[in-house]
């Protein structure tokens, strides 16, 4: 998963390369319907806001960086982690009636607005793997409120690492305990 819901890689088994994934096979019909025009809307006024709180706070930017679905902010000169918020924050307070879901996320070293979020996005891959929500784990970095992995909370269980060295250590854990269970059936 992707751009926090919007596309969705998987294996090929003949070229044993990444491809996507069409929209059609796995997203919900509520992301489907999503319009051009909304999609534009959002980030166009995203776009707006972090240039006009960057101006704001007296920050320069170095680059605004538009995808087809996202919008982000790289800082012109080192600053602090409070900025990050601030604008994050301010994306999501002034953009909260817009017509789509989006996720406005302090990246660490940079801010993006996204259309859609993890939560859509994690809803839309359990359903196209067919699991229910005690089957999945949520592994992310950004759990606060200007986070980008705090909408999954209610969607599944959830496992907030520091770095990729901590999710490796941990995912090998899980794997070890589950490999043991399998190993030994339960019995009451």
């Amino acid at each position: 998963m992707g751009g926090e819901c919007n596309y969705l890689l998987r294996l090929s088994p003949t070229t044993k390369q990444l491809e996507f994934v069409p929209d059609h096979e796995w997203k919900t019909p509520c992301m489907q319907a999503w319009r051009e025009e909304d999609i534009k809307y959002v980030l166009k006024e995203a776009e707006k806001l972090l240039l006009d709180t960057a101006y704001r706070l007296r920050l320069p930017v170095k680059h605004i960086i538009r995808k087809e679905r996202a919008v982000g902010l790289i800082p012109g000169a080192p600053t602090i982690y409070e900025v990050l918020e601030e604008l994050a924050i301010t994306v999501q307070q002034q953009l909260v009636d817009a017509p789509l879901p989006f996720c406005a996320f302090n990246g660490g070293g940079d801010v993006f607005v996204d259309v859609g979020n993890k939560s859509l996005g994690l809803e839309a891959l359990m359903q196209y793997l067919k699991f229910t929500p005690s089957q999945g784990l949520h592994v992310g970095d950004r759990f606060t409120e200007s986070g980008n992995d705090s909408a999954t909370r209610d969607c599944c269980s959830i496992l907030w690492v520091a770095n990729p060295e901590e999710t490796d250590f941990l995912v090998s854990m899980l794997l070890k305990d589950i490999r043991a269970s399998r190993a030994q059936p339960y019995i009451e």
